[in-house]
């Protein structure tokens, strides 16, 4: 897995709603642009290459995010995949498989759930996490 870019960016929010907040929130993402090995080609039904180069880059770019917070323990993460039109909707899915969240949990010490910022409620999913304008 090579990198061929990464950007981390970092969201100070001082004010919300209209109100200065007591204590300011931090948001940092650290983000990778990689080649896709097998966009273009035919579909594929084995994706563990995939996930295997995730995990690579999950730990790289969550050490890079977590470093942009500083001292600021996080409270939680979240992770998303871009696919370029000549890869499939299956790949960037096989990126974010819960084997790339591995790293960042156990970077970020653990969390309470797999899916942070989520919280399960009778038969569907609420989202209780914020969004980071890029």
């Amino acid at each position: 897995m090579k990198l061929r870019q990464i950007s981390v960016i970092v969201q100070d929010i001082l004010i919300e709603g209209g109100r200065e907040l007591s204590s300011p929130t931090r948001r940092a993402a650290a983000c990778g642009v990689m080649r896709n090995p097998f966009a273009g080609k035919p579909p594929i039904d084995d994706f563990s290459e995939l996930a295997d180069i995730s995990v690579a880059a999950g730990e790289i770019l969550a050490e890079r995010a977590l470093n942009a917070l500083g001292d600021i323990k996080p409270r939680g993460y979240g992770k998303a995949a871009i696919v370029g039109s000549a890869g499939d909707l299956e790949h960037g899915a096989a990126m974010i498989h819960i084997r790339v969240g591995l790293p960042m949990r156990q970077l970020a010490g653990g969390g309470p759930a797999l899916i942070p910022g989520n919280c399960k409620d009778r038969h569907y999913f609420r989202w209780h996490g914020g969004q980071l304008g890029l």
